[in-house]
């Protein structure tokens, strides 16, 4: 996931992320890379590191305007 924008509906402020499609890259020990997609501007994104499972579940239960 990545961070979109802050947006603010019906008077509360919330935070907009977006789930984009990676793919894994080399393993060394403990760590993993990850490729990308073609086209992202690497330079101006933030990626989520922690608490992207429990940010990706709270999406998928309450549908795209949560998150």
């Amino acid at each position: 996931m990545i961070y979109e924008r802050e947006k603010e509906e019906n008077g509360i402020p919330f935070t907009e992320f977006k789930m984009i499609e990676v793919k894994k890259g080399i393993t060394d020990g403990d760590f993993t890379g990850i490729q990308l997609p073609e086209g992202l501007d690497i330079t101006n994104i933030r990626v989520v590191i922690r608490g992207s499972y429990t940010l990706m579940a709270a999406k998928m239960n309450a549908g795209e305007m949560s998150c």
